[in-house]
């Protein structure tokens, strides 16, 4: 999660403006393009009815570029699993001052071009049975590839 996060990058398109890293934001759902490889890809992360957290990898299309379009068949694969009813938000965004941002679920590109940095909060509960309780993996990501990383 947190190395795709990193690797988010501006969604270049022929005549119009740079769209944000961002296709959509949520508190249990997110949308990022990333530069992880010889092309570019969209990577969708979610968690399901079943409490699994999903990622779906959608790579461009070689063809597209520089202005890419992405396969419309992703690789999906399951992060995690036995993610409790009562784990808070996966994701929370903030903007470039670190401030929380208003809204926390969006697709538009005003509220996506504020995200530069993404607190993810994984919640996982090994075996409910045993009583041992969940455990929450915690880290904040901010995207260097905005040029915005604060040494």
């Amino acid at each position: 999660l947190t190395k795709s996060i990193r690797a988010g990058l501006l969604d270049r398109h022929a005549g119009a403006a740079d769209k944000p890293p961002f296709a959509e934001i949520g508190p249990n759902r997110m949308t990022v393009y990333a530069s992880l490889g010889n092309v570019p890809t969209k990577i969708t992360y979610s968690v399901n009815s079943n409490r699994e957290l999903i990622e779906q990898w959608y790579p461009g299309v070689s063809s597209s570029n520089p202005y890419w379009t992405f396969s419309a068949t992703p690789r999906t694969t399951v992060i995690a699993r036995k993610i409790p009813t009562t784990a808070g938000a996966l994701f929370t965004y903030y903007d470039y001052n670190g401030a929380l941002l208003t809204n926390q679920t969006s697709t538009s590109t005003t509220d996506l071009a504020q995200v530069r940095s993404v607190k993810i909060a994984l919640t996982v509960d090994v075996d409910p049975a045993r009583a041992g309780g969940p455990v929450t993996v915690s880290s904040t990501v901010v995207l260097p590839n905005l040029g915005i990383a604060k040494r």
